[in-house]
Formats: structure tokens, C-alpha cells, sequence
């Protein structure tokens, strides 16, 4: 639901910066170039929201994990893991 959410965004953004896309792409901009101007502020959004809900998901999972029998640690690799992967999205 959340990815659907930034396609929504995405799209409404690029329907607004349509000109300027048009005009940087005629001055010669790469489309690798537009594509890191256009995606460069839903990272940063991304980025914040991983920093926010990563100690709450640990603090969630410990507290739901430490009820069992069979008891494992929540490794913090696990979410520097899935930040990266985040990250290296285009």
C-alpha cells in the first residue's frame, strides 16, 4: 500500500515539473540525470522514515519475541540491511 502511495506522489510530481523536465531534457539533461532530480526528494523521505520507524519496529519485535519459548535477538544488520536496499532503489 505504501509503494502505491509513492507511485501516486511520483506521478502527481512529475505531472507538475513536466515543463521543467521538457526544458533541462532540451539544454541537454540525461535521463539518468532527471531521473536522480526527480527521485532525489522521495529518498530523503524514505531515508527519514526508515530512521523513525526502525527503533520502534526493534523495540516491537523484542518486546513480541521475548514471549516465546525459543528466544532470538533482533540484530540491527538486519535493518542497515534494508535501509541500503532502500537506498540503492532507483
Amino acid at each position: 500500500m505504501a509503494a502505491l502511495g509513492l507511485f501516486g506522489l511520483a506521478t502527481y510530481v512529475t505531472q507538475q515539473r513536466t515543463k521543467e523536465i521538457g526544458v533541462r531534457k532540451v539544454l541537454g539533461a540525461s535521463s539518468l540525470r532527471l531521473l536522480k532530480l526527480l527521485s532525489g526528494d522521495f529518498i530523503k523521505l524514505v531515508f527519514v522514515a526508515m530512521v523513525i520507524a526502525s527503533p520502534v519496529a526493534w523495540w516491537a519485535m523484542n518486546q513480541w519475541l521475548r514471549d516465546f519459548n525459543y528466544k532470538i535477538d533482533i540484530n540491527w544488520m538486519y535493518f542497515i540491511l534494508a535501509g541500503m536496499g532502500l537506498s540503492s532503489s532507483p
